[in-house]
């Protein structure tokens, strides 16, 4: 168990871009082909994991690289629910997360068909995949690319948490603003077969 909150740990000082890396690399590991969204037009998705073994699987993934305490609530699972209708072909949403989840987002998320990974779970997989040294990987880059002192590694930690919150925000004002314009699409596909037939 020690190992495991170790890597917790670790995982925990990606910056949330790293961490989509990590998540599309370990997915690859269990024998998933991924993809990572390009930050600027990822529209929630972070990562599209495909595999063909034993039958053709398609999971959108939202990797949210949370301090301790920061866990995702039941209004991000409302919102990461809707991306399933953003890529054609989806049959899981997968929410992957370093810290944990609600009782009530873990309750909506039951209901809403979204799977669920938090962090201890994540560390867990990382054991049972022997890709222990993705973390090293991943975690090392982050260690050498930064290396400040103890103050201003918790004043960069605070900092990164606040920017996570802000785009959870933007990011449910994209999804609003798309599933307006689904509603708005098939409101017009009624009217104009409405027309039609009258």
């Amino acid at each position: 168990m020690a190992a495991t909150s170790a890597h917790h740990e670790r995982l925990r000082t990606l910056d949330p871009y790293e961490f989509e890396l990590f998540i599309a690399e370990l997915w690859s590991r269990r024998g998933w082909e991924t993809e990572v969204s390009q930050r600027s037009v990822d529209r929630g998705i972070d990562v599209i994991a495909t595999r063909s073994n034993p039958f053709r699987e398609k999971q959108v993934i939202q990797a949210k690289r949370y301090g301790e305490g920061n866990n995702v609530g039941s209004s991000e699972i409302q919102q990461y629910s809707s991306l399933r209708h953003q890529e054609n072909g989806v049959d899981t949403v997968v929410v992957v997360t370093t810290s944990g989840f609600t009782t009530q987002a873990e309750e909506l998320a039951g209901d809403l068909n979204v799977k669920l990974l938090d962090g201890e779970s994540l560390s867990a997989v990382v054991e049972r995949t022997k890709a222990t040294d993705l973390v090293e990987k991943y975690a090392s880059a982050v260690t050498e690319s930064s290396a400040p002192s103890s103050s201003s590694t918790s004043q960069e930690t605070s900092s990164v948490d606040t920017d996570s919150k802000e785009m959870g925000t933007g990011e449910a004002i994209i999804s609003v603003i798309q599933l307006l314009l689904i509603a708005g699409l098939l409101i017009y596909a009624i009217f104009e077969l409405l027309t039609n037939l009258l």
